[in-house]
């Protein structure tokens, strides 16, 4: 189905355009009510609080992520609406590439310093190992943003 924002009544397709976006949204909390719930039954309280600590640095760097492709999203809108559809399919591509090589840069830095941020953050000496491995599984998704 596609929409054409630049016609017709906003509402609607302001309505419709969202709801993906909030069922994407429900969706995470769902992922995060379900990770919290079998790590802190079945793995114990240690891996519980490693997990509930990682939250803030994961949303920080997703954070960055998301910023740079809303603000991609900035262009491809303009060159839309200019009628330059050849030149904002070559700015979809570019951003593409540069946001996916940005991830695997902020990948790259974040692995070898996640024992310092770790300390940084006050994280418990007990929960460290905890911490920094579900962190590096995580990460490995950050290219995928």
């Amino acid at each position: 189905m596609q929409f054409d924002f630049t016609f017709g009544p906003i509402r609607r397709n302001l309505i419709l355009f969202s709801l993906p976006l909030i069922g994407g949204n429900l969706l995470q909390q769902c992922y995060n009510i379900v990770d919290t719930w079998i790590v802190g039954r079945y793995l114990g309280n240690i891996p519980l609080a490693a997990v509930g600590s990682a939250f803030s640095l994961m949303i920080l760097l997703n954070s960055l992520l998301w910023g740079l492709c809303m603000g991609s999203s900035v262009v491809f809108s303009q060159l839309y609406g200019e009628g330059k559809l050849e030149r904002m399919k070559q700015a979809v591509v570019n951003a593409f590439f540069a946001i996916f090589f940005a991830s695997i840069l902020l990948l790259s830095i974040s692995y070898p310093i996640l024992p310092m941020i770790a300390k940084l953050m006050n994280i418990p000496q007990n929960a460290m190992a905890a911490f920094t491995g579900y962190l590096k599984i995580i990460f490995l998704g950050i290219p995928s943003v």
